[in-house]
């Protein structure tokens, strides 16, 4: 449970830093 937590919370981690980004990119 606390593992899949943790495994969760890297997988939002590694999208929202994935959309940074595409934001990045799409501004640029």
């Amino acid at each position: 449970s606390v593992v899949m937590g943790s495994g969760v919370k890297d997988l939002l981690i590694s999208i929202s830093s994935y959309g940074m980004v595409i934001l990045n990119t799409r501004y640029l």
